[in-house]
């Protein structure tokens, strides 16, 4: 059975869009976090990526 390629200008938009949503996320993370635990920019992005794994 044949798969479906996707074209390498639509692999990286789908990709921009992905990094965009959790760079988002994990913004608001650090937000709800600030009152316990200080976190920096992309170690909140890798919390949020595991968590959203994690439920997924």
């Amino acid at each position: 059975m044949p798969t479906a390629r996707l074209q390498p200008d639509r692999l990286e938009a789908i990709d921009m869009g992905r990094r965009a949503i959790h760079n988002g996320a994990s913004a608001l993370l650090r937000e709800r976090l600030k009152s316990k635990v200080e976190i920096d920019q992309e170690t909140a992005r890798r919390l949020f990526t595991l968590v959203h794994l994690l439920i997924s």
